[in-house]
């Protein structure tokens, strides 16, 4: 660290969505001149936590800053995943490691409807000039919907299945959505209708490995499998494997 070159074209600061692709992106045109700096730290395969001793010291708060959260994790010094805010109104979880947000969100791709963008964006800002750039998104992610499980008893989610028949009985329509979970390369990245075998590993097409989603339902708390297409196994792996992007954790 004491030898290390901090002359760089970019900075990006954060690995959640933003920060992931700016530094991937960035890293194409620049290679080892990009940096990412994230607070939090590296998650490798089977490392979150699963224990009520590990999840009770999985919260993030530091000494020294000024933000509002619950009474017994604010004065503990943690550096764990989840950073609960309170506000006024409302109060957020959001995660510090590598990935930012992927690593706890529930693998959901949804593309805002057109109205959203009445609501003062600025203009040039609308549904069709950010079409193309949602389905890049789409596809360096990996989304597709759940495979179909009519010749896998193992594969049937009981409350899609469940949701399903709710919205055939009031005659309406349902679809399945776009989510960010392996089922291999085939299946996520090149169209096939045939996923890998439940919990089979292989390197996706960046290069890390990855694990055919085991349908353990652990999605939101951290995917020890590596099943869940978080950002530090796509955008940012390639950033830094592919292009030569520096990355920093523990910041």
């Amino acid at each position: 660290m004491a030898n290390q070159n901090f002359d760089y074209e970019a900075i990006v600061i954060g690995s959640g969505f933003g920060g992931a692709i700016s530094f991937c992106r960035l890293a194409q045109k620049w290679g080892s001149k990009v940096l990412l700096l994230e607070r939090g730290r590296h998650y490798p395969m089977g490392s979150f936590a699963r224990s009520p001793k590990q999840i009770a010291d999985s919260f993030w708060s530091v000494e020294g800053e000024a933000v509002d959260r619950p009474r017994h994790i604010q004065n503990k010094n943690q550096r764990g995943l989840f950073d609960i805010r309170n506000y006024k109104k409302m109060d957020a979880v959001i995660s510090a490691g590598l990935g930012g947000g992927s690593l706890i969100y529930a693998n959901v791709f949804l593309e805002p409807p057109e109205q959203l963008f009445e609501q003062g964006w600025p203009t040039g800002l609308d549904k069709t000039t950010l079409a193309p750039y949602y389905q890049i998104a789409k596809q360096v992610l990996g989304a597709r919907p759940v495979p179909s499980w009519q010749t896998d008893e193992r594969r049937k989610i009981v409350r899609t299945e469940l949701f399903q028949e709710f919205a055939a009985q009031e005659n309406r329509t349902s679809t399945l959505a776009d989510i960010c979970v392996f089922f291999g390369n085939a299946y996520n990245y090149q169209a096939s209708d045939s996923p890998i075998p439940i919990g089979l590993q292989e390197k996706n097409r960046y290069g890390a490995t990855q694990t055919s989603c085991t349908y353990c339902g652990e999605c939101d708390i951290g995917c020890n499998t590596h099943s869940k297409n978080t950002l530090d196994l796509n955008y940012i792996h390639a950033g830094q494997q592919t292009h030569g992007g520096q990355v920093f954790t523990d910041c």
